[in-house]
């Protein structure tokens, strides 16, 4: 189905609102779902997850938000490609201390399960410089309605300049998808009853077709 939603870069004012759509989104993602099995207030936990996730790509890569009828109705997360391995040492120091306000959302085995899978994806990673699609997500009643594509080729044109777009996914009905536009298996792993898929898709080069 033809959607008009259109695709921008989100303002910081709105990084909230994202947070909030994305909780939403991934109320049933098994990797969320295992994260906040500890938490107090489940939807809380999740809306603080993608806060903090939201702001380090802000400051790291960039929030895209799908924008339909002057509403969010989806948006991605991005990281653009480190400069150097020293530029990595501080970005994941930085995070670090961001992330650090999750360990009351989410509890101990909630902060221990996130960074496995964040681990994960790295150990999956090709050696080239790349983008990172951290997060994709559409609010419910849209899904179907090619906007949570619209996301994805928005940062696949983003990644031009890299060597392409490397996600994890923990949701199997999302692999066969992802297959379709172009994105490669390099690896499954088990983390306790959470299955993360690491998945790239090579920049193409101009003047050449998929």
């Amino acid at each position: 189905m033809t959607t008009p939603a259109t695709v921008r870069a989100a303002h910081l004012t709105e990084l909230p609102a994202v947070a909030e759509l994305l909780g939403n989104a991934f109320e049933h993602d098994p990797l969320v779902v295992a994260a906040v099995a500890d938490a107090a207030d489940a939807a809380a936990a999740r809306r603080a997850i993608f806060a903090i996730t939201a702001r380090s790509a802000h400051a790291h890569g960039a929030v895209l938000v799908a924008e339909l009828d002057g509403r969010i109705v989806g948006a991605a997360l991005i990281d653009d490609p480190l400069p150097s391995a020293v530029h990595g040492i501080v970005r994941r120091v930085v995070d670090g201390v961001r992330f650090l306000p999750l360990l009351t959302a989410v509890g101990v085995n909630g902060m221990r399960l996130l960074n496995d899978a964040d681990l994960v994806g790295r150990r999956f990673a090709p050696s080239e410089r790349h983008h990172v699609l951290l997060v994709v997500g559409v609010a419910a009643q849209l899904r179907g309605a090619g906007i949570g594509r619209l996301l994805v080729d928005a940062t696949i044109a983003r990644a031009s300049t890299s060597a392409g777009v490397r996600l994890e996914t923990e949701n199997e009905g999302n692999v066969e998808r992802y297959r379709r536009w172009g994105f490669l298996e390099r690896g499954i792993q088990q983390l306790g009853s959470v299955t993360v898929w690491g998945m790239f898709r090579p920049t193409i080069p101009s003047g050449e077709t998929p």
